[in-house]
């Protein structure tokens, strides 16, 4: 359980500290004061980056050179900082880790925020980051898998674009082949289990959102799944000369969902997919419970918008039967106070 969370100039605090005694907490307040800011920062905390912003210099405080947020876990003390040289340090109890990846899956978060219904609409891009997040917190090896195959593709591409004016490196070209073979065939493998470890999940979870009205499926789309990418860039390797990229590999999969047999992206309402976007977040949530032995931290941001009534209180129920920390936000504090009415384990923090 995160007790305590501190900030200095991260995004909009130059300095603000909060202190968390119950297991469910509501930021409320007006759009601007920084509600998504402090989910961000636990966020920081669990990744060592943001959620919400592509580079760390888009975390620190306009006009500042620096920040650091500090969050004690229990009895432990997680610090991240920004030093004014652009450094960053990521730190437990003191202890600086030497490779930010040996922190990511020890303090999990599972974060819903109103554009992740891009998961649901989107590009495939987005799809394939929410399966990386999901790996890189369960396998210690995934992280470096899928940084060693996006260095070979950028190389292998490298090479291509350069094949129009010099004789390519056959040697080269085949040591680049190898190595994205062997990754990719890795994390196809990964990818295609942990979806189907999520699939019945999400289904359980949509269920219980929806009240049983639809039927939801999760399909996961990849050309390894036609054959060894070996053979298969054997098959296009014409097409990506001309093309001077790499047409075959798992960069380029992607998950298919559908709600009663048609694609949600296509044929739902946006409470449809909000409930179907929670139900993919939840079995996230149970997948790292299951895994990692411990709950995830929940960050909600703005969770009540365009769900009906009905929906909203099955999600209630359920994120008040989930047993860990959650942190919500809302522009409108009596939606809060009367979505949990009747629950003891809830403070409601003012955010002007």
């Amino acid at each position: 359980m995160l007790s305590k969370l501190f900030l200095y100039h991260f995004k909009n605090y130059t300095e603000a500290s909060f202190d968390f005694s119950q297991p469910i907490c509501c930021f409320y307040g007006p759009n601007g004061a920084g509600k998504t800011n402090i989910l961000d920062a636990i966020y920081y905390l669990s990744f060592t980056k943001s959620y919400f912003s592509s580079f760390d210099h888009q975390v620190i405080q306009k006009d500042q050179k620096g920040m650091y947020t500090k969050g004690i876990f229990d009895k432990t003390q997680i610090d991240c900082i920004i030093r004014e040289n652009g450094k960053k340090e990521v730190s437990a109890n003191g202890k600086q880790y030497e490779r930010y990846a040996n922190h990511i899956g020890k303090y999990p978060a599972v974060i819903i925020a109103p554009d992740d219904i891009d998961l649901i609409n989107g590009y495939s891009d987005t799809r394939r980051r929410f399966i990386d997040i999901l790996l890189c917190q369960l396998k210690p090896t995934y992280l470096s898998h899928l940084v060693d195959y996006n260095k070979y593709l950028a190389q292998r591409n490298a090479l291509l674009k350069s094949s129009k004016s010099k004789a390519i490196d056959s040697v080269v070209h085949n040591h680049y082949k190898t190595e994205l073979c062997r990754l990719g065939t890795l994390i196809y493998q990964e990818r295609k289990e942990i979806i189907e470890e999520l699939t019945p999940l999400a289904q359980k979870f949509y269920s219980q959102i929806a009240n049983n009205k639809e039927k939801i499926s999760i399909s996961y789309k990849s050309q390894l799944s036609e054959g060894a990418m070996h053979d298969l860039l054997d098959q296009v390797q014409e097409k990506d000369f001309a093309t001077m990229r790499t047409n075959v590999g798992i960069h380029k999969d992607d998950l298919q969902f559908e709600i009663n047999s048609y694609q949600a992206k296509n044929h739902s309402s946006q409470g449809q997919k909000k409930s179907f976007l929670f139900a993919i977040k939840f079995a996230e949530f149970a997948l790292l419970k299951k895994d990692l032995g411990n709950s995830p931290i929940l960050l909600l941001d703005d969770i009540f918008e365009k769900l009906d009534v009905e929906r909203s209180q099955h999600l209630v129920n359920l994120i008040t039967e989930l047993d860990t920390q959650v942190f919500i936000t809302d522009t409108h504090k009596g939606r809060l106070t009367n979505a949990f009415e009747g629950h003891n384990n809830v403070q409601f923090e003012s955010i002007k």
